[in-house]
């Protein structure tokens, strides 16, 4: 028997309130992942940001010379793959 469980990824409720991507990415989301507290959103101008459970910005990178299309968490590793 399988039992379906819900768990609540964001710690802020905002109850209906437009959350707001913070202003430190400045390029167009393209894709997203999300896994181990931590959601990573790939941009078309080639970085990749790392943000917290309250949407708060940790840090980024350029990962690529053209846009990130693809992001993926390795379930076994805490680490990210990305491609272009």
């Amino acid at each position: 028997m399988y039992r379906r469980r819900k768990f609540d990824f964001f710690e802020e409720k905002l109850g209906g309130k437009k959350c707001k991507i913070p202003e430190e990415i400045a390029g167009k989301v393209d894709c997203a992942s999300s896994g181990r507290g931590k959601l990573v959103i790939g941009c078309d101008d080639s970085t990749v940001s790392l943000l917290d459970r309250g949407l708060d910005f940790n840090f980024g990178f350029q990962a690529h010379t053209s846009s990130v299309l693809f992001l993926q968490m390795f379930k076994k590793m805490n680490k990210y793959g990305c491609s272009n």
